[in-house]
């Protein structure tokens, strides 16, 4: 039986509030797969640490110093010992009603290098600007697969010209460099992968199995930063990798309709029809103005990862 050792990254800086969460999933996995090591790298100056230290199934990592996510993965890599690698943010949920041996058991193909990750937002009872962005993400996913995907074996493949990443935290660890040079961590993986001439698959799944965990309201400042420095870490895919090329007219119109569509079928009991559309646009108005302001900054990639608005 194909069993190869799983490490589990989760990178956080003064995560307190949603670390509890994440461990809680992650041991529902753990009690699934045996064969699995979680380790947390910390770099917080709050309780987090402290959180951690109460699952003694978790082996964590700390450091005086603020090194950002990609400076906290170099040093997990030091101490891990999987072949198969998750990168977990702390406010995900890793949801376990997927059969987590099944989606292991995808590496047993030696060419298979990472999974496109399907991670979404609940749409019920969701601070309200935070709609627009779980109409986004599912659009995204869905024109991913619509455009740059094949089939074959039952499987579906990404497409190794496509111009749109693929989003990647479940990876073969030789099939990827310990580093990554842009903000977009996850898409310049699944880039990196193809290049390296390894597979990513995208498994055909109608609920997403990372959901993100908001455990406070995002604001209209919370969500122009977010935004902005998702500007740079596109510029810096096209300026690098030529990726993120989709235009006014074949992505972003049609994810502004369909997010208009969705707010028409969401059930969220506490938000009003109105108010569902008035998040939808707005949410669309901040990140417009956020993609001005981020076509401006000249921050390092170093930089730009403490830029991260709290979840």
């Amino acid at each position: 039986m194909y069993n190869p050792t799983v490490s589990v990254f989760i990178p956080v800086h003064n995560e307190e509030k949603t670390i509890r969460t994440a461990l809680a999933f992650v041991q529902k996995i753990k009690k699934e797969y045996k064969n699995i090591e979680i380790i947390v790298g910390s770099d917080s100056t709050d309780r987090t640490d402290d959180i951690v230290r109460e699952y003694k199934f978790v082996k964590l990592v700390t450091s005086k110093e603020r090194l950002g996510k990609p400076g906290m993965l170099k040093r997990l890599y030091k101490v891990a010992k999987g072949e198969i690698i998750i990168i977990h943010d702390s406010d995900w949920k890793f949801i376990s009603h997927h059969d987590f041996r099944n989606l292991i058991k995808i590496f047993e193909d030696p060419k298979v290098g990472g999974i496109d990750d399907v991670r979404s937002l609940p749409e019920e009872n969701l601070p309200t600007l935070s709609l627009g962005e779980t109409f986004v993400n599912r659009f995204l996913y869905e024109f991913r697969i619509k455009k740059y995907t094949f089939e074959k074996d039952g499987m579906l493949y990404a497409k190794d010209n496509s111009k749109f990443p693929f989003i990647v935290t479940i990876f073969r660890r030789s099939s990827v460099p310990k580093e990554q040079l842009t903000l977009c961590d996850d898409g310049e993986r699944a880039v990196q992968i193809m290049k390296n001439g390894y597979d990513v698959i995208i498994p055909k799944v109608s609920i997403p199995y990372f959901l993100i965990n908001y455990v406070r309201p995002l604001t209209v400042r919370t969500l122009f930063k977010q935004k902005a420095r998702c500007s740079l870490a596109r510029r810096q895919m096209q300026k690098i990798y030529n990726q993120y090329n989709a235009g006014i007219l074949d992505f972003f119109i049609p994810a502004f309709l369909y997010s208009i569509n969705r707010s028409f079928e969401v059930k969220a009991p506490k938000i009003s029809r109105f108010k569902t559309l008035v998040s939808v646009f707005s949410f669309w108005f901040i990140s417009g103005l956020a993609d001005i302001k981020g076509r401006t900054l000249k921050a390092s990639t170093k930089e730009a990862w403490k830029m991260r608005c709290p979840r």
